[in-house]
């Protein structure tokens, strides 16, 4: 029988971007809205999907527990309204996540906001290091070569605030030492599959509640 911790992740990340790229689509279509956008989501939810449907080939019958995780989303209803002011319109979110696919799908589905989306850590920590700052940095946990942990501790010795403002978005953690960083760090942390509506009252509560943070020139040349 496959790690449950780690069959949970190699789930959600995929049922992460169909359920993202949905969203989006059915937003779009209740506005009356149409386009390539729309074409590309329900593209990139199908290949998502067809990642679904062999991993449950793989495995015949999915295991019934989870992973033993019980921190929740955040709560809310609400989405902003498409131009609904100039501070939405100009905050900067960092997405952080090893899936192409779903950074796009968040791009799509946050573009009230200035969206950045990187594939790697290494990427992340390079532009808090050259002064680049964020309202919201949205980081997965588990990614090759730096993951959402080490970033957080990285970003924390060199730029505390934006430390402060990582939300960990995540499919769970697959080992003993992901498991007890979850358990410890204060951060707010969403669980894949997340509901976008949810993430968008998120982050329209957090930037009504908090200063935004003041770019820093780089002092390399």
């Amino acid at each position: 029988m496959p790690d449950r911790a780690k069959l949970a992740h190699d789930i959600r990340n995929p049922l992460t971007i169909v359920t993202t790229n949905l969203d989006f689509v059915l937003a779009e279509m209740a506005a009356g809205r149409s386009g390539e956008e729309l074409y590309a989501a329900l593209r990139e939810a199908r290949v998502a999907a067809e990642r679904l449907s062999t991993i449950a080939d793989g495995l015949g019958t999915l295991p019934s527990e989870t992973d033993g995780q019980s921190i929740s989303p955040v709560a809310g209803s609400a989405a902003p309204r498409r131009g609904s002011g100039t501070r939405a319109r100009m905050a900067r979110i960092l997405v952080v996540d090893d899936e192409p696919a779903l950074g796009a799908a968040l791009r799509r589905s946050l573009r009230d906001y200035d969206v950045v989306v990187t594939v790697c850590g290494q990427e992340a920590l390079a532009r808090v290091a050259n002064g680049e700052r964020f309202d919201f940095i949205l980081c997965d946990l588990t990614m090759p070569a730096m993951g959402g942990d080490e970033l957080y501790r990285e970003i924390q010795r060199i730029a505390p605030d934006q430390a402060l403002r990582i939300v960990f978005i995540t499919g769970g953690a697959t080992t003993e030492k992901a498991r007890t960083f979850l358990e410890n760090v204060p951060n707010p942390i969403i669980y894949k599959p997340y509901d976008v509506t949810e993430l968008r009252e998120m982050i329209r509560t957090g930037l009504a509640s908090a200063p935004r943070p003041a770019p820093i020139t780089s002092s390399r040349p």
